[in-house]
């Protein structure tokens, strides 16, 4: 599979069985290219993918790119961050929003979380950090007050959690 093949020298190809990291386009537009040969024929590729507009923040004299993606409104579905499952880009912020269908609860269980080397981190305030908050949706498609008026801190063992 080859990403943006009109472009070949920006574009990498991935192949073979290992999952390529997760990659961000340098344009509004994405193409895929795939190639096979006359061997056996093998499972293919699964693919998802979301919009995201990066905007240059500066918060705590630190500027870090962000990444606000369009919400996800599927039944189910993963989410990683750039770079997974390689090295995340320093210095981002990368935000999500799942929205199931109306009626619906969510429930999320961590596959795998490698955040820091930092052995007992005391704050979240001073490493790496994945967070989550819920919020309340109108019957109006809008978002009322979130439950949580704060990020929940991920800091705590748990690696299952339900929201409303």
């Amino acid at each position: 599979v080859n990403l943006n093949p009109s472009n070949s020298t920006s574009g990498p190809t991935f192949c073979g069985f290992t999952l390529p990291p997760s990659q961000i386009s340098k344009s509004n537009q994405l193409d895929l290219k795939f190639t096979t040969d006359d061997s056996m024929t093998h499972g293919g590729y699964d693919l998802s993918y979301y919009s995201a507009k990066p905007v240059l923040v500066s918060t705590k004299n630190t500027e870090n790119m962000f990444y606000e993606f369009e919400p996800n409104f599927e039944r189910s579905g993963a989410i990683t961050p750039i770079g997974f499952p390689s090295a995340y880009p320093n210095s981002t912020i990368q935000r999500f929003s799942i929205r199931p269908p109306s009626g619906l609860f969510c429930t999320f269980k961590m596959i795998s979380l490698s955040l820091t080397s930092v052995a007992d981190v005391d704050s979240c305030d001073a490493s790496d950090t994945l967070r989550y908050k819920t919020v309340i949706a109108t019957n109006d498609g809008g978002d009322e007050e979130h439950r949580d008026s704060n990020w929940i801190s991920p800091c705590i063992s748990v690696s299952e959690g339900k929201f409303a």
